[in-house]
């Protein structure tokens, strides 16, 4: 598997604030009703958690819970120093190339080692049994373009690590819908049921204020 894209990211200061509960979970909100394949119902926000109710709930009743893809102590520290910051991405960054290079030489251990593999399978484990699981990565996790569908799939992280999950912890994930929102180099949004490997592109700006991707050359 060849990285077939390079791209810069713009980080604005208030980047920061995207790692905020209070400030990611509106805007995961307003995608969910934005969508019309993945998420084709209509969704609204639980006011009352305050015994850890899920985030949101669909007009059918289905309960959704929201969560950041990053650990919580990097995102505390993120917020406090932008300094900080810039390691991480680029950090993040080389992580991303790193399991492009586990995935073309199908090294299952190196993937199961990732940061999105050990925080993917810690918040299925705290979610309810009847909650489904929508995680959400505010960077650019995927080096393919929007019109080369069947590339994209095929050369999706999560696809792998889902799958990888799956195998070894299927009573875990089974009983869930799993759920993924991200945006791409593109500047689309990407989400996704891993369950089923439903995609969809939304045109929609959410991100830009906060942090924007340009491709090279």
């Amino acid at each position: 598997m060849k990285k077939q894209l390079e791209f810069d990211c713009i980080i604005y200061d208030s980047y920061k604030e995207l790692l905020r509960k209070k400030v990611y979970e509106p805007i995961i909100l307003d995608l969910l009703n934005f969508s019309e394949i993945v998420f084709p119902e209509r969704y609204s926000y639980i006011e009352n958690q305050s015994h850890r109710e899920s985030d949101f709930v669909s007009d059918k009743g289905i309960f959704y819970d929201a969560k950041i893809l990053f650990y919580e102590r990097q995102c505390q520290a993120l917020a406090i120093n932008k300094d900080n910051l810039y390691t991480f991405i680029n950090e993040l960054q080389r992580e991303i190339n790193e399991i492009y290079i586990a995935i073309s030489e199908n090294n299952k251990e190196r993937l199961v080692n990732s940061i999105f593999y050990k925080e993917m399978i810690s918040r299925i484990r705290k979610a309810e049994k009847y909650e489904n699981i929508i995680l959400f990565i505010p960077f650019a996790c995927t080096l393919e373009v929007s019109y080369n569908l069947d590339s994209l799939l095929e050369k999706d992280i999560f696809t792998y690590i889902f799958k990888c999950l799956f195998e070894s912890e299927r009573e875990l994930v089974e009983g869930h819908n799993i759920y993924i929102i991200y945006p791409n180099c593109e500047n689309y949004i990407i989400v996704k049921n891993l369950n089923n490997d439903v995609i969809e592109f939304l045109m929609h700006d959410v991100f830009t204020k906060y942090i924007k991707f340009e491709l090279k050359d």
